[in-house]
């Protein structure tokens, strides 16, 4: 097991490396808990479900990427919602 933790620990790393995410921010996006990395550098041992869910995420996010480091047309970070500021009470549309 210990073979297997040192395995997914050195592709984590070398995809933090290829991403330029921080630890504690690929920890977050990947499984809600920003010390992921740190604990699993320090001996964690994940659990199988764990693992599935990290390294599906690290295939989505590169599958996400374009070669070239931009984002790809289908993500709509880049993109901002523009918000409108509230109607007052007794304007706008009757329901």
């Amino acid at each position: 097991m210990e073979n297997l933790t040192k395995e997914f620990e050195r592709r984590v790393t070398a995809f933090l490396r290829r991403t330029g995410l921080s630890a504690s921010e690929f920890g977050e996006r990947a499984v809600g808990d920003r010390k992921f990395v740190g604990d699993v550098r320090r001996g964690r041992s994940p659990r199988l479900a764990t693992v599935d869910r990290v390294l599906a995420f690290m295939a989505a996010y590169e599958r996400a990427r374009r070669p070239d480091g931009s984002r790809d047309s289908k993500t709509k970070q880049g993109r901002r919602r523009v918000r409108r500021p509230p109607t007052p009470p007794g304007k706008g549309r009757k329901r």
